[in-house]
């Protein structure tokens, strides 16, 4: 069963957030390639939601080293992170979407 793990992360401020976010695109299918779904979401001019989702949870488990790795490389610009894990219930990924991720 998918394995997702959702992180909020606060910046310390906005332009430590347009860094770290850069960093994550540019990063992120080196430090993640375990990852089958890899989203950032703005929630506000300096925090993010991402969430990952995994083959299962020992895959999540691996892709700590990569998120460990993507801290070390943003430092001291984020001010604030936590985060939520559990099994994928359920997923839907219309056309549209698919098409707009490319």
């Amino acid at each position: 069963m998918p394995f997702a793990r959702i992180n909020m992360v606060e910046f310390s401020s906005k332009a430590d957030a347009e860094y770290a976010l850069k960093t994550y695109r540019e990063e992120a299918s080196r430090l993640f390639p375990n990852a089958q779904i890899l989203l950032q979401i703005l929630t506000g001019p300096q925090s993010v939601m991402s969430i990952s989702v995994y083959e299962n949870p020992e895959q999540a488990e691996i892709a700590v080293a990569g998120r460990k790795q993507y801290v070390s490389l943003v430092g001291d610009r984020i001010r604030d992170v936590f985060f939520y894990e559990g099994d994928v219930d359920f997923e839907f990924l219309g056309e549209a979407f698919k098409k707009a991720l490319k």
